[in-house]
């Protein structure tokens, strides 16, 4: 399913960067943030196949978070990282919940709640 324009690799995974790609529409731009400590395969062909551009990001301006910043506040991104938090005594549920692969993108463990479960 190719459906973004863009794509950012942060994780420093091999499944990141295989995840990053196959998600990356025709003439679609990867950019890859993450130092990866290891050499990683790219499937070439769709690289070629859809025409797609990689990008290397190592250094950030001031100007740039700025941007970012002016962005998140005008609402023009997304922004809904964590999925929920969980307590301590129900991580095993977290950890199901990332395992399931129904769109959790992440799930704090909060060490301090005993109980409940609730959204961020």
């Amino acid at each position: 399913m190719s459906t973004a324009a863009v794509a950012f690799e942060v994780s420093g995974s091999a499944a990141g960067v295989t995840g990053a790609v196959d998600c990356l529409q025709t003439h679609g731009r990867l950019v890859v943030v993450a130092i990866h400590p290891v050499a990683r395969e790219v499937e070439l062909h769709r690289l070629f196949w859809r025409e797609l551009t990689v990008l290397g990001a190592r250094l950030y301006w001031r100007q740039d978070f700025e941007q970012a910043a002016r962005l998140l506040a005008a609402g023009r991104v997304p922004v809904g990282l964590i999925s929920r938090i969980e307590p301590f005594t129900r991580a095993e549920v977290a950890f199901a919940a990332l395992d399931s692969g129904s769109g959790v993108m992440k799930v704090l463990i909060d060490c301090q709640r005993n109980e409940g479960n609730g959204p961020a």
